[in-house]
Protein backbone atom coordinates (compact mmCIF):
# COMPACT_ATOMS: atom_id res chain seq x y z
CA UNK A 1 0.00 0.00 0.00
CA UNK A 2 1.22 3.45 -0.91
CA UNK A 3 0.42 7.04 -1.45
CA UNK A 4 0.71 8.78 -4.22
CA UNK A 5 0.48 12.33 -4.97
CA UNK A 6 2.90 12.69 -8.92
CA UNK A 7 2.33 11.10 -12.06
CA UNK A 8 -1.36 10.03 -10.96
CA UNK A 9 -2.73 9.42 -14.34
CA UNK A 10 -0.10 8.87 -16.68
CA UNK A 11 -0.85 4.79 -17.91
CA UNK A 12 -4.46 5.59 -17.38
CA UNK A 13 -7.13 5.70 -20.76
CA UNK A 14 -8.93 9.17 -20.66
CA UNK A 15 -12.32 7.29 -20.43
CA UNK A 16 -11.52 6.04 -17.02
CA UNK A 17 -9.57 9.98 -15.60
CA UNK A 18 -13.00 10.92 -17.37
CA UNK A 19 -15.38 8.60 -15.22
CA UNK A 20 -13.45 9.77 -11.82
CA UNK A 21 -13.27 13.13 -12.55
CA UNK A 22 -17.38 13.06 -12.65
CA UNK A 23 -17.29 10.75 -9.62
CA UNK A 24 -15.84 13.13 -7.79
CA UNK A 25 -16.72 15.95 -9.22
CA UNK A 26 -12.86 16.92 -9.89
CA UNK A 27 -9.83 15.28 -10.30
CA UNK A 28 -8.11 14.21 -7.13
CA UNK A 29 -4.83 15.31 -6.47
CA UNK A 30 -3.17 11.88 -4.70
CA UNK A 31 -4.47 8.41 -4.29
CA UNK A 32 -3.67 5.22 -2.24
CA UNK A 33 -2.93 2.67 -4.16
CA UNK A 34 -3.02 -0.98 -2.90
CA UNK A 35 -1.58 -3.92 -4.78
CA UNK A 36 -3.16 -7.64 -3.73
CA UNK A 37 -1.24 -10.64 -4.77
CA UNK A 38 -3.55 -13.15 -6.87
CA UNK A 39 -2.33 -16.10 -4.89
CA UNK A 40 -5.11 -16.53 -2.66
CA UNK A 41 -8.80 -14.80 -3.17
CA UNK A 42 -8.67 -12.25 -0.81
CA UNK A 43 -11.78 -10.76 -1.78
CA UNK A 44 -13.22 -10.33 1.50
CA UNK A 45 -10.54 -8.71 3.17
CA UNK A 46 -10.28 -6.45 0.06
CA UNK A 47 -13.75 -5.73 0.55
CA UNK A 48 -13.06 -4.60 4.44
CA UNK A 49 -10.24 -2.64 3.83
CA UNK A 50 -12.21 -0.89 1.13
CA UNK A 51 -14.89 -0.01 3.03
CA UNK A 52 -12.99 0.98 5.98
CA UNK A 53 -10.74 3.82 3.80
CA UNK A 54 -13.95 5.02 1.77
CA UNK A 55 -15.96 5.36 5.31
CA UNK A 56 -15.52 8.95 5.39
CA UNK A 57 -16.27 9.38 1.67
CA UNK A 58 -14.22 9.07 -1.06
CA UNK A 59 -13.86 6.84 -4.48
CA UNK A 60 -12.17 3.18 -5.11
CA UNK A 61 -11.41 2.29 -8.34
CA UNK A 62 -10.62 -1.17 -8.93
CA UNK A 63 -8.56 -3.04 -12.49
CA UNK A 64 -11.54 -4.69 -13.49
CA UNK A 65 -13.68 -1.76 -14.51
CA UNK A 66 -13.86 1.99 -15.01
CA UNK A 67 -16.29 2.31 -12.23
CA UNK A 68 -15.87 4.92 -9.65
CA UNK A 69 -17.34 2.90 -6.47
CA UNK A 70 -18.59 4.22 -3.41
CA UNK A 71 -18.47 2.63 0.08
CA UNK A 72 -22.04 1.74 -0.59
CA UNK A 73 -21.55 0.23 -3.23
CA UNK A 74 -18.84 -1.85 -2.09
CA UNK A 75 -21.01 -2.91 0.96
CA UNK A 76 -24.48 -3.84 -1.19
CA UNK A 77 -22.21 -6.11 -3.90
CA UNK A 78 -23.62 -3.55 -6.70
CA UNK A 79 -22.78 -4.67 -10.39
CA UNK A 80 -21.75 -1.62 -12.55
CA UNK A 81 -21.63 -3.13 -16.29
CA UNK A 82 -22.00 -6.45 -15.36
CA UNK A 83 -19.18 -6.43 -12.81
CA UNK A 84 -18.98 -6.02 -8.85
CA UNK A 85 -16.01 -4.28 -6.88
CA UNK A 86 -13.17 -6.59 -7.25
CA UNK A 87 -14.55 -9.09 -9.60
CA UNK A 88 -11.79 -10.74 -11.15
CA UNK A 89 -14.00 -14.03 -11.54
CA UNK A 90 -16.33 -12.22 -14.16
CA UNK A 91 -13.55 -10.08 -15.63
CA UNK A 92 -11.49 -13.18 -16.16
CA UNK A 93 -14.91 -15.18 -17.61
CA UNK A 94 -14.84 -12.49 -20.15
CA UNK A 95 -11.72 -12.20 -21.39
CA UNK A 96 -10.41 -16.07 -20.84
CA UNK A 97 -9.92 -17.48 -24.53
CA UNK A 98 -11.80 -20.61 -25.41
CA UNK A 99 -10.66 -23.59 -24.77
Amino acid sequence: MWLTTEDLYLDWEPETVGSLTRACGRLPEWMLEVEVSGRVDGTAEVRRLTSALLAQGGIAMDDYSDHPWTAEEVADDTAAGGLRFFDFRTDYERTAFPR
